[in-house]
């Protein structure tokens, strides 16, 4: 239970943290579905249709208008409309491309260990060696410690029962006795 207990809070951490994500300090989808990894995944169509809208209305309605000044006659006011123009998309690229240079050298000088999806699986993978009724202790406690190494961080009382077990017996852990 413990190991299950822990493999879940760092599941719903990723859903909540680890999804690509706009604004928030949590997915604005985790929040809407209640955690449904499933509906989280799938597009919506209304917000997605949204931002295509007020995209090209950005793109749209500042070139339309340059390119409406210009073919009125008043060359000198729509160039300067659709330089100010250029220039602000200009501005914000720089903007997010320095947002994303400490991000990038981040993922440059790091490892996998970094990569919850990652640490996930290794815990999974002491979930998986759990699977009874016939456990051998040696080998889940070697999968806790190799999941260790990735940065699991498991509870004292998991360790504790799973080395009171292997001193108990080293290879045979009967998880559900027959009655």
């Amino acid at each position: 239970m413990m190991i299950t207990r822990e493999i879940c809070a760092v599941g719903e951490d990723i859903k909540m943290n680890a999804m690509p994500r706009p604004l928030f300090s949590v997915h604005r989808s985790y929040l809407e579905t209640k955690g449904k990894l499933k509906e989280m995944k799938s597009v919506d169509w209304p917000t997605t249709g949204l931002v295509l809208l007020i995209n090209t209305l950005f793109i749209g309605v500042p070139l339309g208008a340059s390119y409406g000044v210009l073919q009125f006659g008043n060359e000198t006011v729509g160039w300067f409309l659709l330089f100010a123009y250029l220039l602000i998309i200009a501005i914000v690229l720089v903007a997010k491309i320095a947002q994303w240079f400490p991000r990038g050298f981040r993922k440059l000088g790091s490892d996998d260990r970094l990569n919850p999806l990652l640490l996930w699986e290794k815990m999974y993978a002491v979930w998986r060696s759990l699977d009874g009724p016939v456990v051998n202790p040696s080998v889940v406690r070697e999968e806790m410690m190799k999941s260790r190494d990735e940065g699991a961080v498991w509870p004292v009382p998991a360790w504790a029962l799973i080395d009171r077990i292997i001193e108990i017996d080293p290879a045979v852990w009967v998880t559900h006795p027959s009655r």
